[in-house]
């Protein structure tokens, strides 16, 4: 991988501090203060005030003449989310014949794929061990033999604050060409969702699938055959513990389908043609773990549902947001899963810039509100 896969991993670990720092927006019935539920964890002061509103408010109650009749305060509190890195330690990661040229410099000797990936992790948990509780598991196994389907059942480092150095010691060396094995990806999902819903904590949670190949061992009397409980596993890690998979193909282009699909039903899937973050070069996976991290930290539970209003705004640094259809029209705010998760939301782009400026601020619900 060159510059763009590098920054391929790094737009996906961005686009998680967003996420990371997403709490949930506290509501009462009649009170709408501006207590945010944060844990343990410190949060700033966003310094909104919300107008004292009568218990016989009705739907047009307008408190101070603005054209919004109720305020919920957020606060992008600094909890830090329980973050697993799956990633793909199969035989064809240290295949000589996948070699490439990972900084787009001819002169330079091409390197492996896991070469690169092993770069990408190492600045990775550098940047972020102090603000993502980071956790790794390998597949196939660290100890795995080629042709092996191994996969341990408990990660190879567990989530925490501080794991860098942890991380790093439990993955194979960046110059390591000498181990092996297939790709069981689906067991290496399960062992990290497994591993995250032991944690028992409020923390938002997100697991980073990176891979190279498609997924097999499912039968291993045919263990290369695809393995299409991958698709499953992460719907269920999904829709079942509400765990989003951000993945991540390093130069996959014989494999689009089943990444997409994957991406899919994880629950955030990228827009455009691709819907994972395809790291044709050690660049584009540094740009995505940038941007997953982005994503995270601004993704939140608002204690309101779309029924309740006709249109909101969320407003920070004094500035108003709109709903959009999707971030890439703009700076506003959008529903990550209507379905699924429909008072899950994620702020875009400049909102997403201000509300992590001033550490929150406040979604406002415009008049006349829903009966």
């Amino acid at each position: 991988m060159n510059g763009k896969a590098l920054t391929a991993l790094t737009t996906i670990f961005i686009s998680l501090s967003m996420v990371a720092c997403g709490d949930d927006i506290t509501r009462g019935d009649d009170d709408f203060g501006d207590d945010t539920s944060a844990g343990d964890d410190e949060a700033g002061d966003t310094g909104f005030e919300v107008p004292d509103l009568p218990e016989e408010n009705g739907s047009s109650f307008d408190p101070d003449g603005d054209g919004f009749c109720k305020y919920e305060p957020f606060e992008l509190a600094a909890i830090q989310p329980n973050v697993m890195l799956v990633l793909d330690k199969s035989g064809s990661m240290v295949d000589h014949g996948n070699d490439w040229d990972h900084d787009g410099d001819a002169g330079t000797p091409e390197v492996t794929r896991w070469f690169s990936l092993h770069g990408v992790v190492s600045t990775i948990v550098d940047q972020y061990e102090d603000q993502f509780r980071l956790g790794v598991t390998l597949f196939p196994a660290r100890d795995a033999e080629k042709g092996s389907c191994s996969v341990t059942e408990t990660p190879d480092v567990g989530v925490g604050l501080g794991n860098g150095a942890a991380i790093l010691a439990a993955i194979p060396a960046a110059s390591d060409d000498q181990f092996g094995g297939y790709t069981p990806t689906t067991d290496g999902i399960t062992t990290s969702l497994a591993h995250l819903e032991e944690q028992g904590d409020e923390r938002p949670s997100a697991m980073v699938l990176v891979t190279d190949g498609r997924a097999n061992c499912a039968d291993l009397n045919h263990p290369t055959d695809y393995d299409t409980d991958l698709t499953l596993a992460v719907a269920d890690a999904w829709n079942g513990a509400g765990v989003p998979t951000f993945v991540v193909g390093i130069d996959s282009a014989g494999q689009r389908d089943e990444l997409n699909a994957v991406a899919d039903a994880g629950g955030v899937p990228r827009e455009g043609s691709d819907h994972f973050y395809d790291a044709s070069t050690h660049e584009a996976l540094q740009t995505a773990l940038e941007d997953i991290t982005d994503r995270v930290r601004c993704q939140l539970e608002v204690g309101i549902l779309p029924g309740e209003f006709e249109s909101m705004v969320i407003e920070a640094d004094g500035k108003d947001f709109p709903q959009l259809q999707s971030c890439s029209e703009g700076d506003g705010w959008v529903q990550v899963d209507p379905v699924n998760h429909p008072n899950k939301i994620e702020l875009c782009n400049a909102a997403c810039d201000a509300a992590v400026t001033i550490g929150g601020g406040r979604a406002k619900l415009e008049c006349p509100l829903l009966p």
